[in-house]
């Protein structure tokens, strides 16, 4: 098997040297994007409004919030298959620090949320996880936003940090699909 992100849907993102370091999804379409989902998933489908305005090449996966503010959706490919979740974010209390599952950063517990996912076999059942709340994960590991909580970084290369969120978002797939 090649790079968990597979070679068809994603581009180059320069590092300092001039070298593919960070690579981003190639641009998809609305019927691409929907083609990803279940067809339970479809009927609650709201595509995010400004596909043309995305900066594909600067993202590893495609999220946004549903118009009404009630769920999440999602778009990666592991196992170089395209594919979407539809994640409900769980109402947390507390200001304790926690951490992303998915990119690994430290936060407050207000930037840190419990999303729930339903399994894509068996509905009945879920499968939880603490993701940076806005699912905003790509703009902390690019630099585009900063933790509220100063913290030493295990991944200290922009290449380390998108290779562990590709793998973390490759087995949080895996699992919730199969």
């Amino acid at each position: 098997m090649g790079s968990p992100c597979g070679t068809i849907m994603f581009r180059g993102e320069l590092g300092d040297k001039g070298n593919v370091v960070a690579e981003g999804m190639k641009p998809l379409a609305g019927d691409e994007i929907t083609a990803a989902f279940s067809k339970r998933d479809r009927k609650v489908l709201k595509l995010p409004r400004n596909i043309t305005e995305i900066e594909w090449e600067k993202i590893t996966y495609l999220s946004w919030l549903h118009p009404d503010g009630s769920k999440w959706f999602v778009v990666y490919n592991p196992l170089d298959e395209l594919h979407g979740l539809v994640l409900e974010k769980m109402e947390t209390t507390g200001s304790s620090a926690k951490q992303c599952s998915w990119c690994a950063t430290t936060n407050a517990g207000d930037r840190i949320a419990q999303f729930v996912v339903r399994h894509a076999l068996n509905r009945s059942i879920t499968m939880g996880t603490y993701v940076c709340s806005s699912l905003d994960c790509d703009d902390y590991i690019r630099g585009r936003k900063f933790p509220s909580i100063a913290t030493f970084s295990s991944y200290p290369t922009l290449e380390k940090r998108v290779k562990n969120l590709r793998d973390n978002l490759d087995n949080f797939f895996i699992r919730a699909l199969f």
